[in-house]
């Protein structure tokens, strides 16, 4: 499979920000928050909004049991759907689920080269794609994984295996 590999590291891409801290803007959650560890999760042009919720629910809970060491990102580009009925759907979801550490974001397809997404190489067929990385650093890349015991368990296992206790520390410009 082509694409981005393990061990080497996301460029910067600027996806909208329709929930979340970022809300209305667009910024690069690489380049802001990509100092601890983060999870991308990605969905195209085949979304199965079952497989989103839970997916969304699980990250959610991760991200709230290890924050400010974990960041959550979802990036929905489906070129099927306008702008507004994906932000709507975006905003639907956020609101039921209650997120508050997860943020959810658009781009106009996960080949737009505009917010420069197509960097990361995604393939838009994929029922999903998530990315793990450590100070941008890819640690584990998954295709269409389904959400279940199985995929949660892989992923904690993947997070702990690359947390840092140094996470803590405070860094500072002199």
């Amino acid at each position: 499979m082509g694409g981005l590999q393990v061990g080497e590291d996301l460029t910067s891409f600027t996806p909208y920000h329709v929930f979340g801290p970022d809300i209305g803007s667009k910024t690069c959650p690489i380049c802001k928050y990509g100092r601890f560890q983060g999870i991308l999760y990605f969905v195209g042009n085949n979304p199965d909004c079952d497989a989103i919720v839970e997916w969304l629910s699980y990250f959610e809970f991760l991200a709230e049991q290890q924050t400010p060491y974990l960041k959550v990102y979802f990036v929905y580009g489906n070129e099927n759907k306008s702008f507004e009925k994906q932000k709507y759907f975006m905003r639907d979801i956020g609101t039921r689920l209650q997120l508050k550490h997860t943020a959810l974001t658009i781009v106009p397809s996960l080949k737009d080269t505009i917010s420069n997404i197509h960097k990361l190489q995604l393939d838009p067929t994929n029922k999903n794609t998530i990315f793990l990385y450590k100070r941008s650093n890819i640690t584990a890349i998954y295709h269409d994984l389904p959400p279940s015991t199985e995929s949660f368990k892989m992923i904690e296992k993947q997070l702990e295996d690359f947390f840092s206790p140094l996470f803590h520390l405070q860094i500072t410009d002199h």
